[in-house]
């Protein structure tokens, strides 16, 4: 199911490049907070919390992310799944910001296995789980937390 919020991909490409408030354009490219930031996930919908309890709570044949009331895209289930097997046991939120055309997605990963990492080897973490879908993704924000934070 594919959900829009009214942005195509080139009006989503155009606002990335408007213009500064000082004046100068700046882009966002890859790793970006500043333009979707994890915070705002809330505001649209119920976030998917992938948690040990929730794995667990779950019956052998229930999906916990399709047991919510909000249903994932192909493209964000996809993503899902591929970051629970490389991090097991964490707390997992894929969204795709991009206005349903599957190109920008906002990923937050809650683990113990970033812990004591720079952000330079958390990112190669998960570039290193969505290695085949970093390659036709446009855009990726990627919040990365331990467990503790």
């Amino acid at each position: 199911m594919i959900r829009s919020t009214g942005l195509s991909c080139s009006r989503l490409y155009r606002l990335s490049r408007s213009p500064h408030p000082s004046g100068s354009f700046s882009p966002s490219y890859g790793f970006s907070s500043q333009k979707f930031p994890i915070q705002s996930l809330v505001k649209n919908r119920q976030d998917i919390h992938v948690t040990p309890q929730t794995l667990s709570s779950a019956t052998q044949t229930e999906d916990p992310l399709q047991t919510s009331s909000t249903t994932l895209s192909e493209s964000e289930l996809n993503l899902v799944n591929k970051l629970r097997k490389s991090f097991p046991g964490g707390q997992i939120i894929v969204q795709d910001v991009s206005g349903g055309c599957g190109q920008f997605f906002a990923i937050q990963v809650i683990h113990s296995d970033f812990s004591g990492l720079s952000t330079i080897k958390q990112h190669r973490l998960v570039n290193k789980a969505l290695a085949d879908d970093i390659k036709t993704i446009h855009g990726l924000q990627v919040d990365y937390q331990t467990a503790y934070q």
